[in-house]
């Protein structure tokens, strides 16, 4: 599982950025995502527990990214973000929230054989 962590813009309604913590399996794409106010320990720490009950697979090991995988994912989810202005951090979490769902059930992944995330789980397991 490789993991990274991505400034998100400061909304209206805030006072200080989010952080965008992503993981993504290296075999099926599988995305998992959450965002946090800090890169703490405790949000870290919070972040791979829930990573580890989402996951439909059990993670054997977890990568710092350092501009592979996880980094083309984010670029996607900065084109997401220049589209679209949000007032609020509700309505960002909410988008991005949208963009995961679609991302691991409808978008096929060529890296993958053309098949979505969860198609390449279902193979898999």
């Amino acid at each position: 599982m490789h993991i990274d962590i991505k400034y998100l813009l400061q909304m209206p309604d805030e006072t200080s950025r989010g952080y965008l913590f992503v993981a993504i399996d290296r075999a099926t794409r599988w995305v998992f995502l959450d965002i946090y106010q800090d890169m703490s320990d405790i949000s870290s720490i919070d972040f791979l527990g829930r990573l580890e009950e989402a996951s439909p697979i059990k993670i054997s090991e977890i990568l710092t990214d350092n501009g592979g995988m996880v980094e083309r994912f984010n670029g996607h989810i900065i084109e997401l973000l220049q589209q679209i202005r949000f007032s609020s951090q509700a309505g960002l979490e909410k988008t991005l929230h949208h963009y995961l769902k679609l991302y691991n059930h409808h978008i096929p992944q060529c890296a993958i054989g053309s098949k979505t995330p969860i198609q390449a789980l279902k193979e898999w397991q």
